[in-house]
């Protein structure tokens, strides 16, 4: 694996994700924190038993809003170490978009690689819904 610095072409990730995080967060916090609508339950713990990945998941994006980092990790460290990651990212692709700055790229070089990255992405994923379960969130 490594990372590279591109040159930009349009349409690239960091101009299309960049304007969708400028649409997509104030709606997220004008819907979760202006109208007070409460948070939708999920219907997977009453189906299965079991909660699923991202049970909690909008709970923990409420409590980010609302700075509380402990809480919004105890909800679900998944959704929530994602959305930091995310903000951090949007940051990155805003400055990318804004001075025209060339783009980092992560090359996985080969397929063991790629299935090294998927083997991992399954473990944090599996990791999290056995702290969801064993949290009863």
């Amino acid at each position: 694996m490594r990372i590279e610095l591109r040159e930009r072409r349009e349409p690239d990730a960091e101009t299309i994700g960049f304007a969708l995080i400028l649409v997509a967060l104030p709606t997220l916090a004008i819907w979760l924190l202006g109208f007070g609508q409460g948070l939708p339950g999920s219907r997977v713990p009453d189906w299965f038993g079991v909660p699923c990945v991202l049970c909690g998941g909008t709970r923990s994006l409420a409590y980010l809003l609302s700075g509380d980092v402990g809480a919004a990790f105890a909800m679900n460290p998944l959704v929530a170490a994602g959305a930091l990651a995310g903000a951090g990212w949007a940051v990155y692709a805003g400055a990318a978009v804004l001075f025209s700055l060339r783009r980092v790229r992560v090359v996985l070089e080969g397929l063991f690689e790629l299935r090294v990255a998927m083997v991992v992405a399954g473990l944090i994923l599996l990791a999290n819904w056995l702290y969801l379960w064993a949290m009863g969130i």
